[in-house]
């Protein structure tokens, strides 16, 4: 299992990481980030669907899982103005159950 971007944890004050807007449903916060990842066994080969599953350590703001697949692009939420650390874990399991995961901290912020 890889995370190929974001290529490694973010800094406190990333622009990359800036806040998009404002979800008025959820009273929050949120940056869309793109997420890309691998995940390579030796007898199935390049894995991808719903062999790679992404999560975030956030779930008093949102739902853990994010999606699904090599690529996807995540709403990771806060409800701070001045932002808040998703750690997020790729998760990919071949086709004998064995499980492995790589993650990055990502956080998300704008100025109040």
């Amino acid at each position: 299992a890889t995370i190929i971007t974001p290529a490694t944890d973010s800094g406190l004050s990333d622009d990359e990481f800036v806040y998009d807007g404002f979800d008025n449903s959820t009273n929050m916060w949120y940056t869309d980030v793109t997420l890309v990842g691998e995940g390579i066994d030796a007898e199935d080969g390049e894995l991808s669907g719903s062999s790679l599953v992404w999560t975030t350590d956030r779930t008093d703001f949102q739902s853990a899982q994010l999606g699904t697949g090599n690529t996807i692009t995540a709403r990771l939420y806060s409800n701070d103005c001045f932002g808040e650390w998703h750690t997020v874990t790729l998760t990919v399991t071949d086709s004998d159950g064995n499980i492995r995961t790589d993650t990055r901290r990502i956080s998300i912020w704008t100025l109040c």
